[in-house]
């Protein structure tokens, strides 16, 4: 049986039993600014296809640094995916995010941090296809959608001099889907 369906209108299917596990790589850079002010931004390959995912973000804690209360910060990001003309995406996402790093022996540092994510996506393609016989266009893929999501991300970081290593568990509030990350970062 072939792994892509065609819909009951003629138009090219997507794949029915993708799989349960997509698993990426991310670069990325962040720098930060005065008054608790942070740049940066991040790539992403997505495996098996010739799609890039790139963001760009700006973060502001307006509490950072004091011993009896959690940092607390707000994060913007905004990214799309390359490398194919036909798909438009972009995505918005405003996060709050609370943490509280603290020091173990005087050795490393752990930071667990707890974020609340709201995800807006608008994705739709301008191709059209005209088959064999017809005597109009029908839209290739998908329609346009916008998607709203929520989530909630919990992590734990920790440092030794300036290698970082943490976890992150993700939970999308609508639909109880988890996903996870694994960290590896360098502070210079």
């Amino acid at each position: 049986m072939d792994y892509w369906v065609p819909d009951d209108f003629g138009r090219p299917g997507i794949g029915k039993a993708p799989g349960n596990l997509f698993v990426t790589n991310q670069i990325r850079l962040r720098k930060g600014l005065p008054h608790g002010f942070r740049i940066g931004g991040s790539a992403t390959p997505l495996y098996n296809s010739s799609l890039w995912g790139l963001s760009l973000e700006v973060s502001w804690a307006f509490l950072n640094g004091y011993k009896k209360i959690p940092d607390m910060g707000f994060v913007m990001a905004v990214g799309t995916v390359l490398g194919e003309s036909d798909l438009m995406m972009i995505q918005v996402h405003p996060s709050f995010v609370v943490s509280k790093r603290f020091s173990i022996a005087g050795l490393f540092q752990l930071t667990p941090y707890f974020a609340y994510n709201f995800a807006f996506i608008r994705a739709g393609t301008h191709a059209h296809a005209v088959y064999r016989g017809a005597t109009n266009s029908v839209e290739f893929a998908f329609d346009p959608i916008s998607v709203f999501r929520h989530r909630l991300v919990f992590g734990l970081d920790a440092t030794a001099s300036f290698v970082v290593l943490g976890f992150e568990l993700g939970l999308d509030v609508q639909n109880t889907q988890l996903n996870y990350g694994l960290k590896l970062g360098f502070l210079f």
